[in-house]
């Protein structure tokens, strides 16, 4: 996600998209919902299911600490 600086209508943030994080490919989303409040710094929930499919795909970290 980028903040749009230019302020161009009340967007305040553009969020992107892609299939393919090593292309550096990117495309506006056109199907998303972000809390009015949202600032850099928002934590944004994630389903179960997205959970899992991050996990699945990245796999878990082990801790320095």
């Amino acid at each position: 996600m980028r903040t749009n600086c230019g302020g161009v209508g009340r967007r305040s943030y553009v969020p992107l998209e892609t299939t393919d994080l090593d292309s550096g490919e990117w495309i506006p989303s056109t199907s998303y919902r972000l809390p009015p409040e949202a600032k850099h710094g928002s934590v944004l929930p994630l389903s179960q299911a997205e959970y899992d499919r991050l996990l699945s795909a990245y796999g878990g970290q082990e801790s320095d600490s």
